[in-house]
């Protein structure tokens, strides 16, 4: 336990050290969706649950933070020979820092979701039709496994692919299966429920099994 708090401290630490490119993520990403829903019209274009498709679009705005927290981070951190320490420290096991890293996105997803529902009940004051947010337990659940889901695809987007163009892959990933698995489910008339979460859950693992067997693959390291 030592060992993964001493790594989410380094990476509040690392993002303390660079506060405008970390910040100015955390406001883009925050603030699109409020702009989508109540400036430019996106509510038109929807799954048949209106309301889930907001939570969907929420969800995937806050992981695209994770561009930065991870994506980006874990690029820096292989290229500058910081992993390879990282393994050869009998200490440090391959599943603390993934589980580091998934702890420390919640934290900021969950103030990510706080800065849109505060900024939301501002905006609302002033304009009578705007959209109401509401948090269902449901949606708890979403964002506690969409972090997973969001957390898994950076490390392996950042591991696999050696250059900037991962931050493309990664949003087309995180988007298209998003869209997919809802309209799956919706498709195959599942109500969103207990198997929708189960489904989810199943997923999350399978990508946090992909990420450990990458991180136990040597030629990813560059040092």
């Amino acid at each position: 336990m030592m060992v993964i708090k001493a790594l989410i401290l380094k990476d509040f630490y690392e993002y303390r050290n660079n506060p405008v490119k970390v910040g100015s993520t955390f406001l883009l990403m925050t603030i699109i969706p409020i702009l989508l829903f109540n400036f430019f019209g996106l509510s038109e274009f929807y799954l048949k649950d209106m309301r889930k498709f907001e939570e969907l679009i929420i969800i995937i705005y806050i992981a695209l933070i994770y561009t930065e927290t991870t994506l980006f981070q874990t690029r820096r951190a292989i290229n500058c020979g910081i992993f390879e320490k990282f393994f050869i420290h009998s200490q440090i096991k391959r599943i603390d820092i993934l589980i580091s890293k998934y702890l420390t996105n919640l934290i900021i997803s969950i103030l990510a979701l706080i800065f849109i529902l505060f900024s939301n009940a501002i905006i609302s004051i002033f304009i009578e039709e705007a959209i109401y947010f509401s948090i269902r337990v449901s949606f708890i659940f979403q964002l506690i496994l969409g972090c997973g889901i969001g957390t898994c695809l950076a490390f392996i987007c950042s591991i696999v692919i050696h250059d900037e163009k991962n931050i493309a892959i990664y949003l087309f990933v995180l988007v298209s299966f998003y869209f997919g698995y809802y309209k799956l489910l919706e498709f195959l008339k599942i109500p969103n429920g207990i198997i929708e979460y189960i489904g989810l859950g199943c997923i999350t693992c399978l990508l946090c099994f992909c990420v450990l067997v990458l991180f136990r693959q040597n030629q990813f390291i560059r040092k």
